[in-house]
C-alpha cells in the first residue's frame, strides 16, 4: 500500500467509515487510478510502436538503396 492509499484508509476510518467499506474504497480508487495511467500511456505505446514501425521500414529502405548503388 503507498503512502496516499494509508493516508485515505485513515481518513476514511476517522470518518467512521468501517474497515472492510474502507479497504473496498482504497482498493478501487488503486484500480481507478492504475487504468487512468494505462490509458494515458496508450497513445504513447501506439507511437513508439508506429516510430519503431517507420524506423524498420526507413533502415529496409536504406539498405537496399545501399545495395543497387554498388
Amino acid at each position: 500500500m503507498s503512502n496516499m492509499e494509508i493516508t485515505f484508509f485513515r481518513v476514511l476510518r476517522e470518518a467512521k467509515v468501517s474497515d472492510d467499506l474502507a479497504q473496498t474504497a482504497v482498493e478501487s480508487l488503486e484500480e481507478h487510478i492504475a487504468m487512468k495511467i494505462k490509458e494515458a500511456n496508450r497513445s504513447v505505446e501506439i507511437r513508439l510502436n508506429l516510430l519503431i514501425a517507420i524506423t524498420t521500414i526507413a533502415s529496409a529502405i536504406g539498405g537496399y538503396v545501399s545495395l543497387i548503388d554498388k
